[in-house]
């Protein structure tokens, strides 16, 4: 039986990405914030978690200390690092493993961990905190029905959370985990597009915030329709906004997007070399 609560969970790494789904997770109802810990090396990170009402620890032993499932949020960069001391901890144990890093395929977090620890990747995005984040959501070693089940529980409740297959975790990174940032992007060009016609700072982005999330939500809200049918629609010829996308046009932005996914999604393999195997 499928809880409805996700239960006890060690969190290994307190940073933005895993404040957001804690944050989004507790907002859900589906995580209590009495049966979580967080284990992060920085004062500042445990002192925030510590005010959500979250237990904190610098020691991976405490930690690890309960049988219960761990969510990896630490950067791909650090977990040869920080499995070599959690090996020793998780060799007694069947341990379910979360992992939100980008890049570190599945196979190889087990490898680190041990043959002991079933792994299911998840890559979400920071919209977790508003419970509106896109998870995609693969299968790894050891891995079974209910240990997807059990993230699914936890992802789905701070937004959507889809099945792929790992061989596509890479690629998805590049839409779901980096795809914020590219929205990011184009707000801070509007802008300083908006200051550019005239506007104070403060004028601008308030005009530059609810455009785009009107724009989202319509665009969220019409399945049937395409984005370039959207766009088309308030694109008048000759009109102010095809004098506009003629620009973005002859700068090739079409094409400079989907070059910039693609080399998220080369960043992700050249993660994926990265030797994660414990020392010694």
């Amino acid at each position: 039986m499928i809880p409805q609560t996700f239960g006890p969970l060690a969190v290994l790494g307190g940073g933005t990405m895993a404040e957001s789904i804690l944050r989004g997770g507790l907002a859900a109802g589906v995580l209590d914030a009495s049966t979580l810990i967080v284990c992060d090396p920085s004062s500042d990170r445990r002192d925030l978690f510590q005010a959500m009402g979250i237990r904190v620890t610098s020691e991976h032993r405490v930690a690890l200390a309960g049988a219960w499932p761990i969510l990896l949020a630490v950067k791909p960069q650090s977990f040869g690092g920080l499995a070599e001391q959690l090996r020793p901890h998780l060799a007694a144990r069947p341990t379910l493993a979360i992992s939100i890093l980008a890049g570190t395929a599945a196979a190889a977090i087990q490898m680190a961990l041990g043959d002991q620890v079933r792994v299911v990747r998840v890559m979400p995005n920071t919209a977790a905190a508003v419970r509106l984040a896109t998870s995609a959501i693969s299968a790894g070693p050891g891995a079974v029905e209910a240990d997807l089940a059990r993230a699914e529980l936890l992802f789905a409740a701070i937004g959507t959370a889809s099945r792929i297959e790992e061989s596509m975790m890479n690629a998805a990174t590049a839409i779901v985990g980096s795809g914020p940032a590219y929205l990011y992007y184009l707000a801070q060009a509007m802008i300083d597009g908006a200051q550019a016609v005239g506007f104070d700072h403060t004028t601008a982005d308030r005009l530059v915030r609810s455009t785009i999330l009107g724009a989202a939500s319509l665009l969220s809200s019409s399945p049937a329709a395409s984005p370039d049918s959207l766009r088309a629609g308030v694109t008048s010829k000759g009109g102010t906004t095809a004098a506009a996308i003629g620009v973005l046009d002859e700068a090739g932005l079409l094409d400079t997007v989907c070059r910039a996914i693609v080399a998220a999604r080369d960043r992700g393999e050249q993660l994926a070399q990265i030797d994660t195997t414990p020392r010694g």
